[in-house]
């Protein structure tokens, strides 16, 4: 899941989407950042555990251009373990090979992709999302507040396996049925925030990012 969030202030503390930033006003952002490039800042590295089992990590950057800051989480089944995401080096290496590709699509696909609320779950504001060929893509939907993505849908053969490998299911040219959104996408995310969930920054985030609720 990823979400987009309103512009970073750069004050000594900012809260952005539920979440806490707390860093040096006194000093340059990039000198406090872990890593920059031509478009954007990484912010920090967030472990997060349900019920005191580590499950995944999230990253958050910062855009240079709209001065949004962006979430990503990947579960540790898709190969981010805890020892990975501990270890700096390693991780801020595999970070550019395969998270930066992703972090540049959450920028530029809502530029790119055109949308519409979905005829059914409106109580959680459910859209259908499409890609200039006019495809379906993905759904997204607002559940207890929070922003989520899923009900992955699928028009070329790559991606229909690679999704069947990574979510378990595919949606094969066409929008899915409620039924399917509330299985792939509602039901899903109540599930894990039903669980008990704690978060812990990485030692060399210098950047140290709270929820709310822990402040």
């Amino acid at each position: 899941m990823a979400t987009k969030n309103k512009k970073f202030l750069f004050v000594e503390e900012e809260i952005v989407d539920q979440h806490v930033f707390k860093f040096d006003s006194n000093c340059l952002l990039k000198d406090q950042v872990l890593l920059e490039d031509e478009n954007h800042y990484l912010l920090n590295v967030l472990k997060l555990y349900t019920n005191n089992t580590y499950f995944g990590v999230q990253v958050a950057t910062l855009d240079k251009e709209e001065q949004t800051i962006h979430f990503l989480f990947r579960c540790k089944d898709r190969g981010y373990p805890e020892e990975l995401v501990d270890d700096q080096e390693n991780f801020l290496l595999k970070y550019k090979e395969k998270l930066l590709i992703n972090q540049r699509d959450i920028v530029t696909a809502p530029k790119r992709l055109t949308s519409k609320s979905a005829d059914f779950l409106q109580e959680y504001k459910v859209r259908f999302w499409y890609n200039p060929d006019g495809e379906y893509v993905h759904s997204t939907a607002v559940i207890h507040g929070s922003p989520a993505r899923g009900a992955y849908g699928s028009f070329f053969e790559n991606d229909r396996e690679a999704h069947r490998q990574q979510f378990g299911y595919t949606i094969w040219k066409r929008e899915p049925t409620e039924k399917e959104v509330k299985e792939y996408l509602i039901d899903r995310h109540t599930s894990a925030l039903s669980n008990h969930i704690t978060r812990e920054n990485t030692a060399y985030s210098t950047i140290k990012v709270f929820h709310k609720t822990e402040i």
